[in-house]
């Protein structure tokens, strides 16, 4: 046998009454978006610390997407740094006690966004590099066309949104 697998770690993610439609998972967070088995309006991001234990449950819309940027090269003891995708426009989550997203961040993207889509049939996918994020917005259109949208991030942005979060707790 050519290698071994061994368990370092068991967390319980799966909860009765509810069904987990995505998991995000880093060095120090897991993320789940689930909803109530009973009823599908009533989307929730839970954000369980993995050293702690500790759980943050922020409630989201139906068509909301999120996505975790310091997913692959986070350090023990960062904050999760996500992004929402909302109502057409991307905002930064800046306090977790009270689930604060900060728009102007991406301000002229969100008001081009704002104006040249109105399709809620989208989807946010990324790939995390050493030096950068990548998020591509991709949009179904009512005529069947597509839009595909690239936000870079560097690195030295998410340092900073980094230290943010660690004023603000």
């Amino acid at each position: 046998m050519p290698f071994t697998l061994t368990l370092k770690e068991k967390q319980d993610i799966q909860r009765k009454d509810q069904i987990t439609h995505q998991s995000l998972i880093s060095q120090t967070q897991i993320c789940n978006i689930v909803n109530s088995a009973f009823c599908y309006e009533n989307i929730q991001a839970l954000f369980i610390d993995r050293v702690s234990k500790s759980e943050h449950m922020l409630k989201m819309l139906v068509d909301d997407k999120i996505v975790m940027l310091n997913q692959k090269f986070s350090q023990p003891g960062d904050r999760p740094v996500i992004l929402k995708l909302t109502n057409h426009r991307i905002g930064v989550l800046i306090d977790f006690n009270k689930g604060t997203f900060d728009f102007d961040i991406f301000k002229k993207l969100n008001a081009i966004n704002q104006i040249l889509s109105s399709s809620k049939n989208c989807g946010v996918y990324s790939q995390e590099f050493p030096d950068k994020f990548e998020i591509f917005i991709l949009r179904k259109l009512e005529d069947g066309r597509g839009n595909i949208w690239k936000v870079k991030i560097g690195k030295s942005v998410l340092q900073n949104i980094i230290k943010e979060l660690i004023v603000n707790e």
